[in-house]
Order: C-alpha cells, then structure tokens, then sequence
C-alpha cells in the first residue's frame, strides 16, 4: 500500500506541505489519500500542539490500515503522521520491526522536552511507549531502543542526546551489522539532505547528505533487506522544481508511476 498522508499539525510551513500534495499525487496516482479529519487549533495540550487532531488523524489512518499488509509506503505530511503505520508494521511483526531513522534531527522528546510541543520532533519517542497519553495507547507493540538506527543526525536537543547515549541508539552512515533477515521500516526526512543544496524541507538544516548518497544508500537497503515500508516527509517545496522528489521516489524508495500496482 502506497500513501499519500495530508498530515502538518505543528509543522511551521503548512502551506509549502500542501504544495506538495500535488506533485506527490502525480508521482504515485494510485495511491490511498489520508485526509485530517480535524483542523490544527494551534493550541498546547498536554505538552503537545494541536494534540486533538493529530489523535484523530492517527486514528483515521489506523482505520484505513487495518487490513493493509506489507510493505506500507508513506509520502507527505510533517514526521508525526507515521505513527499508525510503524505501530501496525511493529505489531504486525510481534515487536521484531528494525526502524531506520534518516533525519537531520531525533524525533525523540516528549512533551516534557520538548522546547516548541510540535509532535513530529516526539513520534519516534512515542513509538517506544513514551508520550503523550492518547498516542501511546494507539501503539500497541511499543519499539525498543535497541530496534532504532539513527542516520543523518545533526540537530538533537540535550535531552534527545541523553537518552540516545542512555540506550546507546546507533548513528551511523552504514548499515552492514543489520540482519537482512529481519523487516526493515526506513523513515526519510527530506532535511536528511544538505540543506544547503536541498532547501525543499520543514527545517533545511546545513552538512547533510548529498543526494546521491541517499539514492545509493536506500537502493542498497532495498537490495539487502527485507522492507516492510518506508516513507518520505517533510518536502515542503519552494519553487516548481520536482526533480530531487522525483529521484528519491523512484530511485530511492522504488515506488512511483502510473502503471504500477499497488496492494
């Protein structure tokens, strides 16, 4: 299943990500769109923004999930929109799933560190069972620490640093000691790339991968292991130029094209 997730409860650029929503769809025409089923009010609850719609948008797409099996692609939104698709895909392989985290930054507050309460720098910390409440219930398998490989890291807050020297989470640029046997669900932000050479993101952030790199990583990733899904977030474009979001789709995540079928 390919989808195509409308999902920015906290991102700054909310606009930039709905002009990507286009170009996306004419990547993937068949894909299954996941609507917000509620507007962002931009108020904190709990430590979270917008915490509202972001429960009923992951309950939604749980919904639309429920019956999807792997691989699971998902394209669009801000970071917080794959928390229904790596609980499913964990649950759905009894808490064995290996996340492969590509992203300038952690993704790992919570609500309590978190200096702007925007739930995508808090959805992979989530996903281990620590959050805000009405999230974590909807993650029936929580990951563990040691299922996480970070790739790409350049912004973490202090409190992501510790605890990521806490469960001693491996950032790393390859991804050989990986057992090819186990599912693999790869995250790609878009800032992953060098934000100097790359600006189409939430957060273009500088020193990142070139985006060769990324095309020739994720293709080795493909043709080594067994995925379970993957996704692409936070393209956020700020001119007509679609070429990199071409190349990551069909070349790097291996997806795309109107004569393709998808389960």
């Amino acid at each position: 299943m390919v989808l195509l997730n409308w999902h920015h409860h906290g991102a700054p650029t909310p606009n930039r990500l709905r002009d990507a929503m286009p170009r996306l769809r004419a990547l993937v025409p068949n894909a299954v769109e996941v609507p917000a089923p509620l507007a962002a009010d931009g108020q904190v609850h709990e430590g979270v923004r917008n915490l509202s719609a972001i429960v009923a948008h992951a309950k939604a797409l749980a919904e639309i999930l429920s019956d999807a099996a792997p691989p699971i692609y998902n394209l669009g939104a801000d970071c917080g929109g794959e928390l229904a698709v790596v609980a499913k895909l964990n649950d759905h392989y009894n808490g064995q799933l290996r996340v492969v985290w590509f992203d300038a930054h952690a993704d790992l507050n919570t609500p309590a560190t978190s200096p702007s309460a925007n739930f995508h720098g808090m959805i992979l910390r989530t996903l281990t069972g620590e959050g805000p409440a009405a999230l974590v219930e909807l993650v029936p398998v929580p990951i563990s620490p040691q299922q996480i490989v970070l790739s790409g890291l350049r912004d973490a807050d202090p409190a992501e640093r510790e605890y990521i020297a806490r469960h001693r989470i491996p950032v790393r640029e390859r991804f050989d000691e990986l057992d090819p046997a186990d599912p693999l669900y790869v995250h790609v932000d878009y800032d992953v790339l060098d934000g100097a050479l790359y600006p189409d993101s939430v957060y273009p952030t500088p020193n990142g991968l070139h985006l060769e790199e990324l095309i020739s990583t994720l293709s080795w990733l493909r043709a080594h292991h067994r995925i379970a899904g993957m996704s692409l977030t936070e393209f956020a474009p700020q001119n007509a130029d679609s070429t990199t979001l071409h190349r990551l789709i069909r070349e790097g995540l291996g997806i795309g094209g109107a004569s393709m079928a998808y389960e």
